[in-house]
């Protein structure tokens, strides 16, 4: 578990993680999960995580995730919802 560890750790000095930033983490796997417990160490105030897995989501709102919220991997169901607050969108 260090490299997962130290990818979270490095991403919360990347983003200069503190008390005045709220953080949302795109995924709830190994990474997403240490993640959100090192935001939570830099102290941020607020963290949202992201993932399509009901428990991989059951574990981060267990972790102390604020909220946590499902997606869809349907990409109709996304333009649907997205069209009015988006202009453009990559997928990857």
């Amino acid at each position: 578990m260090c490299e997962p560890l130290s990818v979270g750790l490095h991403a919360c000095r990347r983003a200069n993680i503190g008390p005045e930033t709220n953080v949302l983490v795109m995924g709830a796997g190994p990474i997403g999960l240490v993640t959100l417990l090192a935001a939570r160490a830099f102290g941020a105030p607020r963290t949202v995580i992201v993932d399509v897995d009901d428990y991989r989501l059951s574990v981060a709102k267990s972790l102390g995730a604020d909220d946590i919220v499902k997606v869809s991997t349907n990409i109709q169901v996304f333009r649907i919802v997205m069209s009015p607050f988006i202009i453009s969108y990559i997928f990857c």
